[in-house]
């Protein structure tokens, strides 16, 4: 653009002429413009399916508001016990994230993990009614562990085990809750426990969704693109008029500590071999039958489910 208008001034054109180069300029410029925006706001979207593609969270746009937030604590007054439970890898420390932002109470854990005090959740390791929900990875086994025997409610979180697998595999094999790993550690450890692994994500889901009663079905995927509606979902399964909080204050600071930003640019395929696919998709539509028959399917799991051949569904 400016090659060309420096181009009319150099070699002296006459009025006319240089009058219509001018315009000339003015309508490039316009339609370089329109162009220019047009592309970066596609590049924009493919790298956001791109981050979806390799498990990492995709945090959906929401208007911030000025409001003033309460800073995260411990609750003075004992709150009903609430479990917070997944499969590793589903966005259980996101969800705890939101939770806390939410309602300006801590989250517990059923276990310590230092990495986790040390980003910000200073419940960490409280399982009692200090804490708005416990975060926990055990199946329903209400009688196994006493501190977390008298469970009044339970949040659920469901997440893509092809995905949930992949991220829960990074962070241990990491050591770190946002670290992403080499191809060559894949390679060495990927297949050993990966049988285990599906029938865990299926059992971990069936014992909660046929056993607890007071019990909120969460979808990772639904975080992800219907945050807000989530949240209110949220907020009122918890609501029991022993906190005030504000959805606001999670929609102001979505992401938290421990967002996995970065990517192996492995497809998700890459990791499963035909006997895996049809282990899993077994898995997934015994869960999605679970999910129907007590009333928490809001979201089509169906969907989770890989084709033979190493081609995502």
């Amino acid at each position: 653009m400016v090659t060309r208008c420096t181009y009319c001034r150099k070699h002296k054109m006459g009025t006319s002429s240089l009058k219509r180069e001018f315009v000339g300029c003015v309508i490039f410029m316009v339609f370089s413009t329109i162009w220019l925006v047009s592309y970066t706001d596609n590049t924009t979207l493919i790298n956001m399916k791109t981050r979806v593609a390799s498990s990492s969270v995709l945090l959906p746009s929401v208007a911030k508001k000025d409001i003033e937030c309460p800073k995260v604590s411990l609750s003075k007054k004992p709150l009903p016990l609430t479990v917070l439970v997944s499969f590793p890898g589903s966005g259980n420390t996101w969800t705890r994230h939101l939770l806390e932002q939410m309602t300006g109470i801590a989250t517990g854990s059923d276990f310590f993990d230092k990495n986790l005090e040390a980003g910000g959740f200073l419940g960490e390791s409280k399982m009692n009614g200090s804490t708005i929900a416990v975060k926990t990875h055990d199946l329903y086994k209400p009688q196994s562990r006493k501190p977390l025997r008298d469970i009044k409610r339970a949040i659920l979180i469901i997440r893509n085990p092809y995905n949930a697998m992949v991220a829960d595999f990074n962070r241990h094999h990491s050591k770190s809750h946002v670290g992403i790993v080499a191809l060559p550690v894949y390679i060495k450890n990927w297949n050993r426990h990966l049988s285990e692994w599906s029938r865990i994500w299926y059992s971990l889901n069936h014992s909660w969704i046929t056993q607890m009663d007071n019990l909120l079905v969460i979808f990772y995927e639904n975080l992800q693109k219907h945050l807000e509606q989530e949240l209110t979902r949220l907020y009122s399964f918890l609501d029991d008029g022993s906190f005030h909080g504000n959805i606001q204050c999670a929609l102001n600071n979505t992401e938290g500590n421990f967002h996995r930003n970065t990517s192996n640019n492995l497809p998700i395929s890459f990791f499963y071999g035909d006997p895996d696919v049809r282990l899993m998709n077994r898995y997934i539509d015994v869960v999605d039958i679970l999910l129907k028959k007590y009333n928490h399917s809001f979201f089509d799991i169906s969907s989770y489910k890989m084709k033979l051949g190493y081609i995502h569904a």
